[in-house]
């Protein structure tokens, strides 16, 4: 209870989950009747609020930064940076080394929070790959197993992970939805007159891998149909095996 105003009431379930959207715009009708009510900087309903978020800087002369709030003039809480590739300090990637086509989007909600002490605004701090919060990082060229510090593709077919466009997603849970279909496909387009990598590579051996990111080496994911071929091949097999014996056995009884 805010006040002497009615109480709100949000249930989850109903509110945020429903099909209806006459639900959802009831519960915000009776926010909208408490914001007066409120005292100020408690970040209730989404208001302001005084969190000291760290900061994040230095900021590069070629880089644009937008940021949810302002600290002092600096740029806080979850942001997207237009940057030229890099992962950390202003000396790392491409970028850092003043290399060219290799322009880069950092997208990113909760600055070092996966760290084991909690940082305000007293902290600055650029791109942190490993305990920033969720991060989309989007790169023109450079190697993203090395940012992320995953083991590179299948050492086999020497496939290098350097100076290659990528797309990197981490956080602590990664959900992808499709409401009707979800595809996940590796290798080039059959766009009319073919496609190539950024580095001009026009062949290539394309490969999904899935495993633990402890591991050294990941392993080539199982395609579920062609698994199921092979299954029922050898199942007959095995079967014309136990037949065979059998019949071996029933001779050497006779």
């Amino acid at each position: 209870m805010i006040g002497r105003k009615k109480r709100i009431t949000v249930r989850f379930k109903d509110a945020y989950n429903s099909l209806v959207h006459d639900t959802r715009k009831d519960i915000e009708a009776a926010i909208e009747e408490q914001l007066d009510s409120l005292p100020p900087n408690t970040g209730l309903f989404l208001t302001d609020d005084n969190e000291r978020l760290p900061v994040f800087g230095p900021i590069g002369g070629a880089e644009k930064v937008i940021s949810r709030k302002s600290i002092r003039g600096l740029h806080a809480g979850s942001r997207i940076v237009f940057t030229k590739d890099n992962y950390g300090s202003r000396a790392t990637g491409l970028g850092g080394a003043g290399g060219t086509k290799c322009e880069a989007i950092d997208i990113v909600a909760g600055t070092l929070s996966a760290e084991k002490v909690v940082h305000d605004d007293t902290t600055q701090s650029r791109a942190n790959f490993i305990t920033d919060g969720a991060r989309i990082y989007l790169t023109e060229r450079g190697n993203i197993n090395h940012y992320f510090t995953t083991e590179n593709t299948d050492p086999v077919t020497s496939v290098s992970d350097n100076l290659k466009s990528g797309i990197g997603i981490k956080s602590d849970h990664t959900l992808v939805i499709g409401r009707e279909r979800v595809r996940i496909l590796a290798g080039l387009g059959k766009s009319n007159g073919g496609e190539r990598t950024v580095s001009g590579n026009e062949e290539i051996r394309a490969a999904i891998e899935i495993g633990n990111i402890t591991e050294d080496r990941y392993e080539k994911a199982v395609r579920g149909e062609s698994l199921v071929r092979y299954l029922y091949e050898m199942n007959s097999y095995i079967n014309e095996l136990s037949q065979k014996v059998n019949d071996l056995e029933t001779l050497v009884m006779k």
